[in-house]
């Protein structure tokens, strides 16, 4: 067992990338409106922070940080965070969506997939990529025959809803 490689490979995300928490949990608080949870990567995030909302591309405030229960001013570098919003309500908001201050981060709903296995064409599953979990087709023939220049595998995976992603993350597809 290769400790190293699965530190290497899971490791937490440098603070000095923009604030991102996929939200997993949404509910509402008497008297305090929206909550989301969710894991938060990078940072520093602090109340009255504005993040937008992918997908929607819209802006919310955050009203209120909470980690393990306590209130909290800022947080950074990650992990379990509650966030209580302002200027939205709890319909507006669930489960797969990401609160970032990323610009890198895009509502999609097609990647460009460099694969580790070989996928037949015309497969369907269903795409996992931080809280998301949207059907997908995956293309391998045609205008989405692609080979990469080390020889992997690549295709163009549509998606039956548009997810949040960036450039570079990492994504399962399950049958």
């Amino acid at each position: 067992f290769d400790h190293a490689a699965v530190e290497r490979r899971f490791s937490v995300e440098p603070i000095d990338r923009p604030p991102t928490l996929a939200i997993d949990r949404v509910f509402s608080v008497k008297g305090r409106g929206a909550v989301v949870t969710g894991t938060l990567r990078g940072g520093p995030l602090t109340e009255r922070s504005e993040l937008r909302l992918v997908p929607g591309d819209r802006t919310v405030r955050i009203r209120e940080i909470q980690v393990h229960g306590s209130r909290v001013e800022d947080v950074a570098g990650g992990g379990r965070t509650a966030l209580g919003l302002g200027r939205i309500e709890t319909g507006e908001l669930h489960r797969g969506m990401v609160l970032t201050a990323d610009p890198t981060v895009v509502a999609t709903d097609r990647l460009l997939a460099a694969f580790e296995a070989a996928i037949p064409d015309r497969t369907r599953g269903r795409m996992h990529a931080a809280t998301a979990a949207v059907d997908a087709d995956i293309g391998r023939s045609g205008r989405d025959a692609i080979t990469l220049s080390d020889g992997r595998p690549a295709g163009i995976v549509r998606l039956a809803t548009p997810a949040a992603l960036r450039p570079g993350d990492r994504f399962v597809l399950r049958r």
